[in-house]
């Protein structure tokens, strides 16, 4: 494994971050603009912003160890708050983001004018990932790695095996007793009812009278 800290300025995580910081200011030097939507362009910008506070965060907290850090004071009961009013989520931007590279569907109607910064920020995101030695420095700030698929999942980069998460492991089902096995019904007899039993259902042989002795 690489002895480059995770703070070293070519740190993978780190050059994630500079892609998506030039970004946010090439899509914030276009704006307001007539052809794109501002609620995208809204959207784009805090998805941006969260990718890069959870992967700064992971690189600041890769040196420590969970067991070290102080518990959080218990907060003081509140009344709670009321919820935030939040966009419709059944217009179409809001509709698209829950499909994979949600991004890439929406650059062409909501944000034409960043197109080219999009496309070029895909690019630099999809080589640093085919990098060989990003593996192995990612795994010094493993934290990084659910925000780097979501960052995936966003621009439509196929995530290397790496980066994939297993497929789980069906777990094996415990032997069931067989059921047992229920009586076969043969339908409707005569037995109990008459001395000779119905031999055959289609030709019903009803009981004669009575032969006298010779």
């Amino acid at each position: 494994m690489s002895s480059i800290a995770p703070t070293h300025p070519h740190h993978p995580v780190a050059q994630f971050v500079r892609i998506l910081r030039d970004l946010v200011v090439s899509v914030a030097r276009k704006t307001p603009s007539p052809t794109m939507s501002d609620f995208t362009v809204e959207i784009l910008l805090r998805h941006l912003d969260f990718f890069i506070r959870r992967l700064t965060r992971a690189i600041t907290s890769s040196g420590t160890h969970p067991g070290n850090k102080p518990k959080p004071a218990p907060k003081p009961i509140s009344e709670p708050t009321p919820p935030r009013p939040r966009p419709n989520p059944n217009t179409t931007p809001g509709m698209i983001m829950r499909c994979p590279a949600w991004l890439q569907h929406l650059t062409p109607r909501y944000l034409p004018d960043a197109a080219d910064d999009i496309a070029a920020a895909t690019a630099a995101l999809t080589a640093l990932l085919a990098a060989e030695a990003t593996a192995d420095l990612i795994a010094q700030t493993p934290k990084s790695a659910p925000t780097l698929r979501s960052l995936c999942r966003m621009f439509g980069i196929a995530p290397p095996s790496w980066l994939q998460l297993p497929k789980p492991v069906p777990e094996p089902k415990p032997p069931q007793p067989p059921k047992p096995r229920k009586p076969r019904d043969y339908g409707f007899t005569l037995v109990g009812i008459y001395d000779t039993p119905c031999w055959n259902s289609w030709s019903h042989r009803w009981p004669g009278p009575a032969k006298k002795p010779a």
